[in-house]
């Protein structure tokens, strides 16, 4: 269940039978939870403003995962995120990924990611026998907890000679999946 001024919810079906009846029914009733108002800006090393940078608040594949871009100031807001620890991440081209967790709450102060000069990931997809594989699909991959993982979303193709890059990786261990 969701709904733009409140924290999604979820309700499982087949695990308590009160519940199940109750929806069946029609009387079923929940209780949605009001977040919090979150801003923040993005700067690089410099303090002055990144626009165009994706911001994330959340974890990757969760429902309450929420998605924006920073304005021309390096600004950037999220309605009604959940109270309580939450992962932010941004990316940005040609500057440095960030992600850092940040305790959520009312009158909280703005998230201010400063971001350095990004590290530029170039890599190149081969048969067995050496000749190029365009059109190869590359992207993260990880585990729960792995910052690469729960933070960062990271996509591309190919091109033609077999070439990817990504400007604006962060400097850490990750790792990826490629396949045709």
């Amino acid at each position: 269940m969701s709904h733009p001024d409140f924290v999604g919810t979820t309700v499982t079906v087949g695990q308590n039978s009160t519940t199940e009846k109750q929806l069946r029914e029609g009387t079923f009733k929940t209780i949605l939870q009001r977040g919090q108002d979150v801003s923040g800006r993005v700067e690089d090393d410099n303090a002055s403003p990144v626009s165009e940078a994706t911001v994330w608040a959340g974890r990757k594949y969760t429902r309450d995962r929420k998605q924006t871009t920073s304005d021309a100031g390096g600004h950037f807001f999220f309605h009604s995120v959940q109270s309580g620890e939450g992962l932010f991440a941004v990316m940005a081209k040609s500057h440095g990924a960030d992600a850092k967790t940040v305790n959520v709450h009312a009158d909280m102060s703005e998230i201010i990611f400063q971001l350095k000069a990004g590290s530029v990931i170039r890599a190149h997809v081969q048969d067995e026998s050496g000749q190029p594989v365009a059109d190869a699909r590359v992207g993260l991959e990880g585990g729960y907890g792995d910052p690469s993982y729960d933070a960062y979303e990271f996509t591309a193709n190919t091109d033609s000679n077999g070439d990817f890059s990504w400007d604006g990786a962060p400097n850490q261990t990750m790792t990826f999946y490629i396949f045709h």
